[in-house]
Formats: structure tokens, C-alpha cells, sequence
């Protein structure tokens, strides 16, 4: 008896891991599934309870009358499943067979007849409680009817699979053939034991028959209601099958532990259990990574695939990766990669729409396409074109690559044999965002540097250009300064000829009365004089420090008797303008001596102190000598307007003058503005500074700081009149 305690404990066990599973499952499940599976369910625990309360109770009233309920679960279980098998696995077809409504109606009627005649003998013509077994009892035609009706259940079923085999995926394909063969084990496995068992005088062991049940049961539930997917269930028959060997070693362990307990010793004991397990825990490990093979393998792709694409920057070479990697992961299937796709096509114009109904773009599958379907309220016609597009193309998974969350290309798959599960599905997902982000990620290098060629070439072409004005301009500023040399010259002699004999003149009438007349107008005509020859030398001057041209002619001279030189040429114009002259040296400066170039430096003291009287118009105006380190400092203040900061910017720029229309810079009226940029050049030829310092209102200071002794290499401006060199560029 114990053994049919064991045996019915365990049935009840795989029907409670059913019931569980399906509890986890029933969200992927309509209402109408659902009650559907339920009744499969309830449908073989009322004929599994039934027969284990006939065997195992030994009180005659209620074993009896549970042997007689039994005769009504087998019906209603084959008429449960045929109507899973009309609706599984789900096809674009969603008419059910006139037959298997007719063979459901049928079973109603014959439940209805089995009920009425519960008690008669065409249910159980004799009924007998074994105290030590299970009960023994001989079926009537009732059984005989319901034998039939289930070999008519089990043949329409496999009629409308294969009917509609055409309209299956390869995954629902392999789902049926799973189905198929789990039904011949449970057909075969009642067959030996209602039959076989007890002719042989086996009875005991009949109720092991039902144990296929829980197998049926476990594969419809992981097959049927995962739908689109084949759901792991290879996964999960490696299980099953590593479970039963690990039973059979178990077993024959026991078996040779208590044939020879009498001879083994309790080490013995303890090595043998160590060796046991160890042994199981191999097999069972193995087996386990065995299931993970494929799904390992895939992965690995899908990260190579990544790595090597991810210094990739090239749509070509990225597209051909692609395209090895899913040939790798896919043998015997033909692979097709579009860009820009072609909405002609029926697939991608139906692609697209699916898309766009489902606001989604995920990877494709003809399984898919049916689960949704089902799961769209309102069918829409063109499903049902699009999946049969699909399998007349025999395209098996279509994947998208996107780009801004529009999509940019499809890979399609087709002519080989795949069955996903959930898991490698996953994995086709990263797949394709990950080609998706490597292609983009190409396209934007490719982009990058096209506009950078364009850019240098844009460079080029402006740098070309550049370079022709700059070289227009220099010979522009190379005729300029040629003229300004040749008219300064030109100017010089007929202004030196004016000069000398407007000396001579003054010569001649010194004494007469005509000169004292005339002394306003020759006192004009001196400053004129002397401003034209200014203007000619800064002309000159200029020109000479644009091409590098000024020499200087270096002697020695005492400092202080070339600075009293330049500004007493001006005291006739400081005393008419009634301002203060201070000339101030150190005591000893007399003795002072200076190598410079003193034609030059005189007009540098001249222009600085002609423009102190020229803005000055109270005050004083002071010349101050100093040494310090080798170079004498020659400090010129003035009393007058002073300059703005701004103006301090520009001062010492090429014809550069204060704008007299800006009201806020201090107005300096008259002049070239080459009086300055031409002092500021002598000074640095001579290897000295200039540094000028002013606030309107308060006054200038100018300050020369010349080496007293001079270098045999001629020093140069510290400023390129070059602007490419200025900005750091080559011509």
C-alpha cells in the first residue's frame, strides 16, 4: 500500500508544480484561455483524485462511488485538450472546425449520458476493495465508448494541426511536434497501465500511468500559452531528463546499498554517499551547461559583434560585420541588409506599417505577427497579408536599424530554420541597438569628416585668396613708399633751396628798417619752413623704417648740448605762447656723452617737443635728463590737453590722429600722425624704449630711454609690420 502512496503523492506533486506554473503564467492568458486551461486542469485532478480515493480507501460506499465519478474526467480531459488544440498554437486563422465544435458539443451530450447512468453496469459491472492494494473492479461499455471517443478526439486534433501546418511558424511547428510526441507517451503510458498492469498481476503499479498526465499538462502550459515564443521548453526537457537520470543512478544506489548493507562498513557508507553525490553533482551540472550551450554561443557573437565594430567608423565594413555575425549565429539563412528601405517592397511597406500601428520597432518574427494580432481587438486584414507575405517569402525575423528613433534600415532573415527563445530574442534586441548605434556612430565620423575636407579645402581656397591681396597690398605699399621716397626727395631740394635763400635774404636786410617791418611775416615764413622740412623727413623717414631701409650714422655727441640744441629751436614759440620752460640735469651731465646718430635723434626731441608746445596752452613744459644702467632718460612733460586712453592705444600707429569728432577723446588738431611712428622707430634702431604717459586734462610724459653706448648689430622694431606675423601665421 505504501507504494500507491507514493505513487499518487507524486502524481498530485507534478499537477501542484502545473498549477503553480499556470498561476505564474495566466497574465499572458484571455479570460476564455484561461478557464479553458482550468478545465484541463480540474479535468485530470477529478480522475486522478477519483482513482486514488478508489484505490486507497478501504470503506466500500466511497471507494465505490469514486470508481463510478471517474468514468467521467477522461472524456471531459480529451474534449479539454482538443479544444487547447483548435486554438493552439495561434494561426492567422482564426475559424474553428465544424468537427471540433461538433466532437465538444458531442461531449457535453455524452457527459450528460454518463451522469444519468453513473450507477448502472455500462459504467462498472463489478467493484472490489483489496486491503492490501488497490481496488479491483471491470469496466463497462461506458469505457469502451469513451476509448473511442478519445482515439476520434486524438485524430481530429492531429487532423487540424496538420490541416493548418501551413499556416505555422517553424516555432509552432516545433511546438506541435513536442505536443505530439508528449500525447503518444501519455497513450501509451495509460495503455500499460490500465491494461497491461493489471493482466500481469501488476495492478499496483497502474496509477504510475498517470504521472504522463502532469508530463501533458507541463509541456502545454510551456508551450501553447508562451505563444510566440518555444519558451525555453528544450531548457526544461534537458531538465526533465537530467532529473530522471539522476533518479535511475539514485535508485541503483539504494538498490546495491541494501542488497549489500551486511558488507559494507559505515566509511564505506560515507565514501560511497561522497562518491554518489559528487557523481550527481557532475552529471547534474553538466546537463545544466549544456542547456546554456546556445544561448552562451549567441551572446558571445553579440559581444564580439560589439567590439569589433566599436572602433569601426566605416557603414561598409560595419554592414559586412553585421552581416558575419548574424550568418555565424543563423547557418542556412539568406541575409539581407537595406538602407534607405524601399517602400515598394510588399514586406517593408507592411513592415513599416506594423511599426506605426503597434508604435513600436522591435525585431520581427512571424510568431509576432500572430501573437499581436490576437492581441488587436480590432483584426485588421492586412495582418493577415503581411503574415502571409512573410511565410511565402520565408522570412523568419526582420530587425530594425535605428537612427533618432526613426528607422534607417532592415535586415531581414529568411530560408532557414529558427526557433527563438525568449532569451536569444533578448539578445537579437542588443544586437540590433547595438548595429544601430554603430552604424550612426559611423555615419556621424563620415559626416565629420567630409565637412572637415570641406573646411580645409574652404581654408585653402580663402588662404589662396589671402595670400593674392596680400601680395596686391605689398606692391601697393611698395609703390606707395616708392612714391613717398621719390616726392620726399623731390620735395627736400626745391625746400632747402627756399631755405637758404630765405637765410640769405634775412643776411641781407639785417639793419634796415624793412626787416623790423617785416618781422611777423618772416617769422611765419620761418615755421613754415621748418614744418615742411619736418614733414618731408617724417615722409622719408617712415618709408625708409617700412622697408628696413633707415641707417643710422653713429657718432658721439654730449647729450645735454643735443638737447638744448632741439629745444631751442622752439623758445621763440614757448615764450609767444607765454608758457614755463624747465630744462633739468643731474649735476655733472654736461660731461655727459652719448653715442647716437644725432641727425636722427634731434628730429626724435624735436617732434616730441613740438607737439608739448603744440597741445600745451598754460602751464610749463619741462625736459628732464637721468641716467640709470647704461642708458641715458630723456623725460619730456608737458602741462597740456593729454590723451585719452583710447588715443594711447592707436598712439604711435601709422598716420593714427585722436578723432576730433569724438567728444570724449581730447582733440589733437593738425599733423600726419608720422611724427610719432617715426620717433618711435629712431629710438628702437637705436636699441632704446619709448613709453608715453597722459590723462586728459592733467598733461604728457614722454620718455626716451637710449643705451649710451651702441651695439655693433643694428636693433630692430620689436613689432612685425607683417600681420601674418603678428597672428602667429606664415605668409
Amino acid at each position: 500500500m505504501i507504494n500507491l502512496y507514493i505513487i499518487y503523492a507524486f502524481v498530485l506533486l507534478t499537477l501542484g508544480i502545473n498549477l503553480f506554473s499556470f498561476l505564474k503564467r495566466r497574465q499572458n492568458l484571455k479570460g476564455s484561455e484561461q478557464l479553458l486551461y482550468l478545465y484541463l486542469l480540474l479535468t485530470v485532478f477529478g480522475w486522478i483524485i477519483t482513482n486514488a480515493v478508489a484505490d486507497l480507501s478501504k470503506n466500500y460506499e466511497i471507494a465505490s462511488t469514486s470508481a463510478r465519478l471517474a468514468i467521467l474526467f477522461p472524456l471531459n480531459f480529451m474534449s479539454a485538450f482538443l479544444g487547447i488544440a483548435s486554438i493552439f498554437p495561434q494561426s492567422i486563422n482564426r475559424k474553428r472546425s465544424l468537427f471540433v465544435n461538433l466532437i465538444l458539443i458531442g461531449t457535453i451530450l455524452l457527459t450528460g449520458v454518463f451522469a444519468f447512468g453513473i450507477n448502472s453496469d455500462n459504467n462498472l459491472t463489478a467493484f472490489k476493495i483489496v486491503m492490501d492494494g488497490p481496488a479491483e473492479y471491470a469496466p463497462g461499455g461506458f469505457y469502451s465508448v469513451s476509448l473511442l471517443y478519445a482515439i476520434i478526439i486524438l485524430i481530429t486534433a492531429l487532423t487540424h494541426w496538420f490541416g493548418n501546418i501551413k499556416n505555422y511558424t517553424r516555432t509552432q511547428r516545433s511546438q506541435i511536434f513536442v505536443l505530439v510526441t508528449t500525447l503518444a507517451i501519455v497513450y501509451v503510458s495509460l495503455g500499460i497501465g490500465l491494461t497491461y498492469f493489471p493482466a500481469v498481476g501488476l495492478i499496483e503499479y497502474g496509477p504510475t500511468a498517470f504521472i504522463s498526465l502532469g508530463l501533458l499538462l507541463y509541456v502545454t502550459n510551456q508551450t501553447f500559452f508562451i505563444k510566440a515564443f518555444l519558451a525555453d521548453i528544450r531548457e526544461d526537457i534537458v531538465r526533465i531528463l537530467t532529473i530522471i537520470l539522476l533518479s535511475i543512478l539514485t535508485t541503483s544506489a539504494v538498490y546495491i546499498f541494501q542488497r549489500y548493507q551486511d558488507e559494507i562498513s559505515t566509511l564505506g557508507v560515507v565514501l560511497s554517499a561522497i562518491t554518489l553525490l559528487s557523481i550527481l553533482y557532475l552529471i547534474g551540472n553538466e546537463f545544466i551547461k549544456s542547456t546554456q550551450v546556445g544561448f552562451e554561443r549567441l551572446k558571445g557573437q553579440v559581444l564580439e559583434f560589439n567590439s569589433k565594430t566599436a572602433t569601426i567608423f566605416e557603414r561598409p565594413k560595419i554592414k559586412e560585420e553585421l552581416k558575419k555575425t548574424l550568418m555565424s549565429m543563423f547557418p542556412r539563412t539568406e541575409i539581407k541588409i537595406e538602407f534607405t528601405p524601399n517602400s515598394k517592397d510588399s514586406v517593408t511597406e507592411l513592415t513599416m506599417k506594423w511599426w506605426k500601428e503597434n508604435d513600436s520597432t522591435e525585431p520581427i518574427t512571424p510568431e509576432i505577427v500572430i501573437d499581436r494580432s490576437y492581441s488587436n481587438k480590432n483584426f485588421a486584414p492586412w495582418l493577415e497579408k503581411y503574415f502571409r507575405t512573410l511565410i511565402e517569402k520565408k522570412i523568419i525575423l526582420i530587425i530594425p536599424l535605428l537612427k533618432d528613433k526613426g528607422i534607417f534600415g532592415l535586415v531581414k532573415l529568411s530560408g532557414g530554420n529558427i526557433s527563438l527563445e525568449s532569451k536569444e530574442y533578448e539578445l537579437i534586441q542588443l544586437l540590433a541597438q547595438n548595429a544601430s548605434i554603430s552604424i550612426s556612430r559611423a555615419d556621424l565620423y563620415s559626416e565629420v569628416t567630409k565637412f572637415n575636407l570641406e573646411l580645409e579645402q574652404k581654408v585653402k581656397n580663402q588662404t589662396k585668396e589671402i595670400n593674392e591681396k596680400y601680395e596686391l597690398l605689398l606692391a601697393a605699399q611698395q609703390r606707395e613708399r616708392d612714391m613717398i621716397d621719390i616726392m620726399g626727395h623731390e620735395l627736400r631740394t626745391p625746400i632747402s633751396i627756399i631755405r637758404l635763400q630765405f637765410e640769405l635774404m634775412i643776411q641781407k636786410l639785417k639793419g634796415s628798417k624793412l626787416l623790423s617791418t617785416l618781422d611777423n611775416y618772416i617769422n611765419n615764413i620761418s615755421s613754415a619752413i621748418l614744418r615742411e622740412g619736418r614733414l618731408i623727413n617724417s615722409l622719408l623717414g617712415a618709408t625708409k623704417l617700412d622697408q628696413n631701409k633707415l641707417e643710422l650714422s653713429i657718432e658721439t655727441f654730449k647729450i645735454v648740448e643735443t638737447l638744448r640744441e632741439s629745444y631751442e629751436a622752439h623758445i621763440h614759440d614757448i615764450n609767444k605762447k607765454g608758457l614755463k620752460f624747465l630744462f633739468k640735469t643731474p649735476k655733472g651731465a654736461e660731461a655727459w656723452e652719448i653715442e647716437i646718430d644725432k641727425t636722427r635723434m634731434l628730429e626724435v626731441f624735436d617732434n616730441l617737443i613740438s607737439n608739448a608746445v603744440k597741445y600745451t596752452h598754460e602751464g610749463e613744459i619741462q625736459v628732464e635728463l637721468s641716467k640709470e644702467k647704461g642708458s641715458y632718460i630723456i623725460e619730456i612733460k608737458d602741462s597740456g590737453v593729454g590723451i585719452s586712453k583710447e588715443g594711447l592705444k592707436h598712439l604711435g600707429e601709422k598716420f593714427y590722429r585722436a578723432d576730433t569728432a569724438e567728444k570724449h577723446l581730447v582733440t589733437r588738431p593738425g599733423g600726419t600722425g608720422l611724427g610719432l611712428y617715426v620717433s618711435i622707430g629712431i629710438v628702437e634702431k637705436h636699441g632704446g624704449k619709448f613709453d608715453v604717459q597722459s590723462e586728459p586734462g592733467k598733461g604728457s610724459v614722454f620718455t626716451v630711454k637710449i643705451p649710451i653706448k651702441q651695439k655693433v648689430k643694428t636693433a630692430k622694431r620689436t613689432q612685425s609690420l607683417n600681420v601674418f606675423e603678428q597672428l602667429g601665421l606664415k605668409k
